[in-house]
């Protein structure tokens, strides 16, 4: 289970943000893109017993803002004081349970991770985020996750700051499409679904 904290709760989980926050500085682009994280809101996923750990953030920002990170042609349409949202990830995990890969550990958490994104997005009517990526966790959130195609994207090779930056579709089609793949795949059950402290 992941753990939804809105910017009104960052005090009481404290303990499980920092931790997020320590993982994502260590890298300097990542870091610099999302440092104004007292607006964000998070989803973490904390399981001891597992040694797994990790989530998003996610932060509006203004398309502005975007413009200096991929350059203008990115949102040829949008007005610059417009905002959207905008999503990193990260996952850490040191395995404590021998009889999970780390594999099937990242299957369950891009898959729990992508719907509550899904839900997010439903909650406050957006059909997109805009992503930027460690190239580990891009590779990881197509091979491991099964999310859907990127729109519009820039790949770390071809970023200023070595990010992949991409947008991430949330509309229900996608949901459905994403929802079959994953009974189609060896993705582990819902009976070893992360826990949230």
């Amino acid at each position: 289970m992941l753990k939804l904290i809105e910017p009104k709760h960052h005090r009481s989980y404290k303990l499980l943000i920092d931790p997020l926050l320590g993982e994502l500085e260590k890298n300097p682009a990542l870091s610099c893109s999302f440092q104004d994280y007292r607006n964000a809101t998070f989803i973490i996923a904390q399981d001891d017993k597992k040694g797994i750990y990790g989530g998003a953030l996610l932060l509006k920002k203004r398309v502005s803002f975007l413009y200096r990170e991929v350059g203008e042609n990115m949102f040829p349409f949008t007005p610059q004081n417009e905002e959207v949202w905008s999503c990193t990830v990260c996952i850490q995990v040191e395995s404590k349970d021998r009889s999970l890969s780390y594999e099937s550990f990242c299957k369950i958490f891009y898959r729990d991770l992508y719907e509550k994104l899904f839900e997010f997005g439903v909650k406050k009517k957006i059909d997109f985020f805009w992503m930027a990526l460690a190239p580990v966790e891009y590779l990881s959130t197509k091979l491991l996750g099964f999310w859907p195609s990127y729109e519009i994207q820039v790949r770390p090779e071809e970023s200023q700051d070595g990010l992949f930056h991409g947008i991430l579709p949330l509309t229900r089609s996608q949901n459905k499409v994403l929802l079959k793949t994953w009974k189609k795949s060896d993705t582990p059950s819902r009976e070893m679904s992360l826990v949230a402290c």
